[in-house]
């Protein structure tokens, strides 16, 4: 779960040490205290509420707890937010615990693949089309880098269509032609703000619910779900998503590459 969606270090405290109590036998608040060179029982009370932490004690807790830099710094925003009495001065602090969470918020920050930094007119009219993309992914397959045929098959396109395509993804340096076709470049990721975000997400959408119902059962899991809460609720599912798509990246990091898979994920509020 990522820390960033919380607003008390005490709960991102107290919540890694349950998670790692699940995994260490006999790991506690007493244990991770003794660690990091503090009395257990201060740190006890502390994160009942009785008493707030120092900055060097948040610190220390958090080097014992794995905290990156990023997240200890986080931390230590969200003590002093805590522990300020100066309203203009705890505004303030708010207003950067929530341009962080902002940022932490993007897709972008919870995968590896780098985002586009410019948009030239030869991408642009990559991300106008989904089978440049989609084909783009079927050449990672080494039978499709031997035999770009099969992909009219696959695809349900024709030859003549296939080859167009791939003539332009060559003129894009994206592949070479050779035997077996080489790969030059992969793992585009899109910016939201790029003008052409939206219409390639439309339209990569569109041709996967067209696709989904030629799908026999055993290919897709489909879900539409609607259902009542508050906008906290709607952050924690947004940022399980998130950690999600962490974990999912792993699988596919580290897999082989046989097939061809595609993943939406809509959440949005009903009211405007």
């Amino acid at each position: 779960m990522s820390i960033f969606n919380s607003l008390s270090y005490r709960e991102i405290i107290k919540d890694k040490i349950s998670t790692l109590k699940k995994t260490k036998p006999g790991f506690g608040v007493l244990r991770v205290s003794q660690k990091a060179g503090l009395h257990g029982s201060f740190v006890s009370s502390a994160l009942k509420g009785h008493k707030h932490l120092s900055s060097d004690q948040v610190f220390a807790l958090g080097e014992q707890l794995g905290f990156s830099y990023k997240e200890l710094d986080y931390l230590l925003l969200l003590l002093n937010y805590e522990r300020s009495v100066n309203q203009n001065l705890k505004a303030k602090y708010l207003d950067e615990i929530k341009a962080i969470q902002k940022e932490n918020s993007k897709t972008t920050t919870h995968i590896s693949t780098k985002p586009q930094e410019s948009l030239d007119l030869d991408l642009a009219e990559y991300y106008s089309d989904p089978f440049y993309k989609i084909i783009h992914v079927f050449l990672g397959i080494e039978q499709f880098r031997q035999d770009p045929n099969l992909l009219a098959l696959q695809l349900g396109i024709t030859h003549k269509q296939t080859q167009k395509y791939l003539k332009r993804l060559e003129d894009f340096e994206i592949i070479k032609f050779s035997s077996p076709i080489e790969v030059l470049k992969k793992n585009y990721h899109l910016p939201k703000d790029f003008f052409i975000c939206k219409p390639h997400q439309a339209t990569m959408k569109l041709l996967s619910q067209q696709t989904l119902l030629s799908l026999e059962e055993k290919q897709k899991e489909s879900v539409c779900v609607t259902f009542t809460g508050e906008e906290e609720t709607f952050k924690k599912v947004h940022n399980e998503f998130l950690d999600f798509l962490k974990k999912a990246e792993k699988h596919v990091k580290y897999s082989v590459s046989k097939e061809v898979f595609q993943m939406n994920f809509d959440l949005h509020f009903w009211s405007k």
